[in-house]
């Protein structure tokens, strides 16, 4: 058996337990139980997941949102939350390739790292964003620049907080964006798909 269709009956495997199989995504991070883990697929393979509304009720307006990096477009009308592992790939292809074709939005980012080693380097690179003296402008430097400050101070954080609350709304793969009618999105997702759950939700919502 290939590589492609190992991983392909894996992803399989795992969906059935949290999500329902509908647009092309990417995943990268697969979780069971109470870690999420890494799995790269080469950005030009695709795979089909069909994505219904959240098997965990999510009330999109209750979500910590001081807990998330705030970033708005235009107006900020329309609204998401990310949750996004600080070592994800297709995370970061997603906020560069496919969130910054988004217009009038705005997006909460739940930024986590699933190693809870605070000496770890994912825990570095979270850190250094949460506790820079901008956290935008540091958050915009990582995801379009790959830039990681190194000359910061330790902070109090949400790090592990956001890890905790990914996992208790279900979210076991990232990117996941949760939309304001509370449906669920997972894996690397285009921006015109973006744009029509966006639809979709602020009607549905109204």
């Amino acid at each position: 058996m290939n590589n492609i269709m190992k991983y392909l009956f894996l992803i399989i495997g795992f969906s059935l337990a949290f999500i329902n199989i509908s647009v092309f995504a990417k995943p990268l991070d697969v979780g069971q139980g109470d870690e999420i883990f890494h799995m790269s697929l080469p950005l030009s393979k695709k795979i089909a997941f069909k994505i219904s509304s959240s098997d965990t009720p999510i009330n999109f307006d209750d979500l910590p949102f001081n807990q998330s990096i705030k970033s708005i477009k235009g107006n900020g009308s329309k609204k998401i939350a990310v949750f996004y592992e600080i070592d994800c790939d297709y995370c970061r292809h997603l906020e560069r390739y496919e969130l910054s074709k988004i217009k009038n939005v705005t997006v909460y980012t739940f930024l986590f790292t699933n190693d809870e080693n605070k000496n770890a380097v994912s825990w570095k690179k979270a850190e250094s964003i949460w506790c820079a003296v901008n956290v935008n402008q540091a958050w915009q430097d990582f995801i379009f620049k790959d830039n990681i400050a190194s000359n910061y101070e330790a902070c109090k954080n949400p790090i592990k907080q956001n890890k905790i609350l990914a996992l208790k709304l279900g979210v076991k793969a990232t990117p996941t964006i949760i939309f304001s009618n509370g449906n669920k999105a997972v894996g690397m997702i285009k921006a015109k798909d973006i744009e029509q759950r966006l639809l979709d939700a602020n009607f549905y919502s109204n």
